[in-house]
């Protein structure tokens, strides 16, 4: 059985995933229609799911870097580094904002992300592996500063 400093980063990434799936859910159905959010979700699957998984994965590793500096360092440092690493998955995360892109509609720009709308799920993707690798190598170091 896996140890709760993996179950619980492992459940919370989950949890995120359904969550932003839920959010997008509902948001492309409250700007549109639940008939329009039902074929956005059928055209664009694959970008949707992978984003999701992706925002997980990042929830989770975020989870367990918190966990393994909570573990070994006092907690004046945890506050300084805690800020740091929320603004770090702040900004890993900006490219979530490529999941609610019916909502710039509201802006004028219907055709234009109409168009480009694969290219900007790519982007978002790329963008998501990004961070997930910069995590990674994070988590990686401070594993290794531990042991």
């Amino acid at each position: 059985m896996a140890s709760k400093s993996f179950q619980r980063p492992a459940v919370s990434g989950a949890l995120a995933s359904l969550l932003l799936l839920i959010v997008y859910l509902a948001v492309v159905g409250t700007v549109s229609d639940f008939d329009f959010a039902r074929k956005q979700l059928a055209n664009y699957w694959p970008y949707i799911l992978a984003l999701a998984a992706g925002f997980g994965v990042q929830v989770a590793l975020y989870m367990r870097l918190k966990l393994l500096h909570c573990k070994h360092r006092p907690t004046g440092a945890l506050i300084t580094s805690g800020s740091t690493a929320t603004l770090s998955m702040l900004a890993c995360c900006l490219h979530y904002l490529a999941i609610f892109i019916p909502l710039i509609g509201m802006l004028g720009l219907v055709s234009f992300v109409d168009r480009y709308q694969a290219q900007l799920f790519w982007i978002a993707l790329i963008f998501n592996g990004a961070g997930i690798l910069y995590m990674l190598k994070m988590h990686n170091k401070l594993r290794h500063h531990y042991e």
